[in-house]
Order: C-alpha cells, then sequence, then structure tokens
C-alpha cells in the first residue's frame, strides 16, 4: 500500500499546484492583481516615498517559480514600456503627514494604500495592451510544465542570436555627460521610449533585466573587462570626452559606447547564464 500513497499524494500535490487546473484566457488575466501594489517607504521626518513595486506570490501559486523579486526588473519593463496605465497611476511620488499624529498617519496610509491598489488593479485588468503580453509569458510557462490556456494559440517563439542579443542589450546604455577628467558616465533607462530597441516586448524585458543585474553587480563595478574592452573604452575617452557638448557629439558617444559594450565578454557570458535559467518561459529561443 505504500507505493500507492505515494502516488495518491503526489497526484494531490499535482491538483494542488495549479497545473492541472483549467486555464482559459480570463483566468490568466485575474492573475494581474497579484503581481503588483503600492507600497509606501519611509523617508523620515513624517515623509514617505510612495512607489508600485512587484508584490510578492506565495511559495503554492502556480506563477511564483516565475514573478518573483529575481525577475522584478523583467516585469518592471513591460509596465514601463508596454502599457497603457497612464503615468500618473505608476508615477513614483514623495509626501509629508507632519500634520497628523503617527496613528492618523498609519490609518491614513493603510486606507490610501487599499484606494491605490483597487485602482490599480483595475487599471491592470483593463489594459489589453499589457494583457497580451501578459498572456503570452504566462502561456510559454504554463507549456513549458506541460499546460495549455484554452482559447489562446501559443505564438512560435523568434530566434535570435548572440550578436542580436548583445545588440539589442547594449542599447539600454545611456550616455550622461563626460567629466571634466575626461571620463565618459553612463545610466541605464529600461523605461524610456527605446523605439529603436527593436519592438519585441519580451525579447527587451530579458535584455533589460539582464544589463540592470549585470552592471549593479560586483563583477561588472570592479570592472575585470578584457585588457581589450579597457583599451577600447580608454580610447574612446580620449577621443570623445573632451568635444564640446552638443546633441551631435552625444549621438556619436551614445552610439561609439553601445557598439563597444555589445563586443563585451562580461555581458555576453551574463546573458547566456540568464537566458539558461530562465530559457523554458522566454519570448525567443537563442540559436547555438
Amino acid at each position: 500500500m505504500k507505493p500507492l500513497t505515494i502516488i495518491l499524494g503526489f497526484l494531490f500535490l499535482l491538483q494542488q499546484s495549479g497545473f492541472s487546473q483549467r486555464w482559459t484566457i480570463q483566468r490568466v488575466s485575474q492573475q494581474l492583481p497579484f503581481l503588483t501594489k503600492f507600497q509606501v517607504i519611509p523617508t523620515g521626518d513624517s515623509r514617505y516615498y510612495l512607489t508600485v513595486v512587484l508584490d510578492t506570490l506565495p511559495p503554492n501559486h502556480v506563477l511564483a517559480e516565475i514573478y518573483t523579486p529575481q525577475n522584478a526588473i523583467y516585469w518592471s519593463y513591460l509596465i514601463s514600456r508596454y502599457s497603457t496605465l497612464a503615468p500618473p497611476i505608476t508615477a513614483p511620488r514623495e509626501f509629508h503627514l507632519s500634520t497628523l499624529s503617527p496613528a492618523q498617519q498609519s490609518t491614513f496610509l493603510k486606507d490610501t494604500l487599499n484606494t491605490l491598489n483597487t485602482v490599480l488593479h483595475q487599471a491592470l485588468q483593463k489594459d489589453s495592451l499589457l494583457n497580451r503580453h501578459f498572456l503570452t509569458m504566462t502561456a510559454y510557462y504554463l507549456q513549458a510544465k506541460g499546460t495549455s490556456v484554452e482559447g489562446y494559440t501559443v505564438p512560435p517563439k523568434i530566434t535570435v542570436t548572440m550578436p542580436e542579443l548583445m545588440q539589442t542589450t547594449a542599447r539600454f546604455f545611456e550616455w550622461i555627460k563626460a567629466t571634466d577628467d575626461q571620463h565618459i558616465q553612463w545610466q541605464i533607462k529600461p523605461g524610456n521610449d527605446r523605439s529603436e530597441v527593436s519592438n519585441r516586448p519580451l525579447l527587451e524585458a530579458f535584455c533589460s533585466q539582464v544589463v540592470w543585474k549585470l552592471t549593479v553587480s560586483l563583477a561588472w563595478t570592479t570592472a575585470p573587462h578584457d585588457t581589450a574592452f579597457v583599451n577600447e573604452l580608454r580610447s574612446l575617452e580620449n577621443r570623445l570626452a573632451p568635444q564640446p557638448d552638443s546633441p551631435e557629439n552625444r549621438l556619436i558617444i551614445r552610439q561609439s559606447m553601445q557598439d563597444l559594450i555589445a563586443r563585451n565578454a562580461l555581458l555576453e557570458n551574463e546573458l547566456r547564464k540568464e537566458y539558461e535559467r530562465l530559457a523554458p518561459w522566454l519570448g525567443f529561443v537563442l540559436a547555438h
């Protein structure tokens, strides 16, 4: 009887997991409110910072494996770039409640968050553009788990070469300015209107996530880049940083730096590692 007990227990867990349950387009859409919420961060002196963050799904939620803080940038990119949500709903803002007592502040914050989250979640479910991309990425994931979404034909994944992936990722490096000591400073803005990126949402979201993870990592900040990369960077700075600040020179610096980044071995390695981790539910296949 022991093997039978084990089998029955396994079947029960499978049913509870959600993969064996009936998935429809409507049910996928109903998961959106579980993924995003408003959060208030106290900054001191009765001041608070309000922002939208990725929510934490319960470990037993069927989508918990992909919608985690580890993949927050992927999801955030789709909201900021491929959503019809109006910026006033999602824009970060700072406010202060110095005229209220601590108890009043607590009540006000709780009521405000409840109201804002209701508005946000309703807006998410009405957002046809975001729902389309969310449905696709969720369907890829469910398909990898042996489950399909009724009434929805999963589109074939696009095939991308590593040079294409590198070029797309490099476009998220944004020029700021050339400093007085002739160094080029950079920032990354994955939420910008990047019409030149490729207009391939799920691919861009992946590249955006890799860029953010890499550039805040110890591996990148300690700059263990190969000699050729460092030499090219210094040559680029020597040629371009002294030039007058103008739209034309900014474009030259930006394109030159992106071309250099697109050949960076460290970036390529990180792209491959992240691809191998997420491959089953990504919206593309990396050509070998």
